[in-house]
């Protein structure tokens, strides 16, 4: 059921995953993985358009982006915390400049050269070397997965939809970080990775924290939460569950 219901539109990887796009350039792959290691803590959207107008509008779409970054000496880039507006939290703004000097440094400037030629586990480890982080790292491994620039099989993103759905589904209750990742193995062993975007929409749309839509997830027959919900039993949270149906959109990148 979470595989018929994956989504399939890379579109939603914007830069690398374009219709008709050929060939993954430096220029793309940089602005990509900006986008990643901007996207927590505030809206995906948002994280994705922030990214966008740092590397097209303030710094003119340079060839070399994490140069043109880091050629800011750091405590001017972080004097310039509200004027970019990346973030809305100063040490996310800094760790853009920080992860910046460690592609330099490490990859020449170039994001692609921190999975060429490597597994898609190989590429997380790289990513979480780099400082990116353990799920964002996980998302752009995945991505780069869904656009054909990865082979192999990776682990879901357990960020709060994955783990709340999950969770509900398997256990009556959201997963921590491991148990979302050792359900989703459990779940799809070939490749965790094609149950992410399906875990997310339903998490996203219909299994809020403080109200669900059971009637309209298509998980509902097999969730134990919605069974304890059948029963009378209250959501944890203190919220409700409704009949309500919500609109399923893909996963929001970038307008």
């Amino acid at each position: 059921m979470l595989l018929a219901n994956r989504s399939t539109d890379r579109s939603g990887w914007y830069w690398i995953g374009e219709p008709g796009l050929k060939t993954l350039d430096k220029k793309r792959a940089n602005k990509y993985l900006l986008a990643c290691i901007l996207d927590y803590q505030i809206q995906s959207g948002r994280a994705w358009e922030n990214a966008k107008r740092l590397a097209e509008s303030i710094l003119g779409d340079p060839p070399c982006l994490w140069e043109s970054i880091t050629e800011i000496p750091f405590l001017v880039w972080r004097h310039r915390f509200r004027e970019y507006g990346l973030h809305r939290f100063p040490v996310a703004h800094e760790r853009v400049w920080r992860i910046g000097k460690r592609v330099v440094d490490g990859y020449a400037g170039d994001a692609r050269q921190v999975w060429k030629g490597l597994s898609p586990a190989k590429s997380t480890a790289a990513l979480i070397t780099l400082g990116v982080g353990e799920q964002l790292s996980r998302m752009a491994v995945g991505g780069l997965f869904d656009c054909g620039w990865l082979k192999g099989k990776s682990d879901v993103k357990a960020d709060v939809h994955v783990k709340r759905v999950v969770g509900r589904v398997c256990l009556g209750r959201p997963a921590t970080e491991d148990e979302a990742i050792d359900l989703a193995r459990h779940i799809c062993p070939d490749n965790p990775w094609l149950i992410d975007s399906a875990l997310w929409q339903a998490g996203y749309h219909h299994c809020r924290p403080k109200e669900t839509f059971c009637v309209a997830c298509f998980l509902n027959r097999l969730c134990s939460f919605a069974a304890n919900l059948t029963l009378g039993m209250p959501l944890p949270s203190g919220g409700m569950a409704s009949t309500s149906g919500a609109e399923t959109t893909r996963r929001p990148r970038i307008a």
